[in-house]
């Protein structure tokens, strides 16, 4: 995805796959991280596509934690609860 962004043959390739990228991002992954600051970064990107990877990171860092029930503020850092099945 990162290459068609930087490197497609057409702008409407790059618009289109930045989109893509900002609906992907919704899922919150880790690994799009890396590849949504790089592009924005980048002083070469053209506008109309950094359009899209702003709504790409505002929709990682606006996606879901699976994990907020699992987890608990305890003296100043986050822990995981420990389940059991007996109470």
């Amino acid at each position: 995805m990162k290459k068609l962004i930087e490197r497609g043959d057409q702008q409407i390739v790059q618009i289109n796959a930045a989109r893509v990228l900002a609906q992907v991002c919704k899922g919150g992954a880790p690994a799009h991280y890396a590849t949504v600051t790089s592009l924005l970064a980048n002083a070469n990107t053209p506008t109309a596509i950094k359009y899209h990877l702003y709504h790409a990171a505002a929709n990682l860092l606006g996606a879901y934690d699976p994990y907020w029930l699992s987890t608990e503020l305890t003296s100043d850092r986050w822990t995981t609860r420990k389940w059991s099945t007996t109470w």
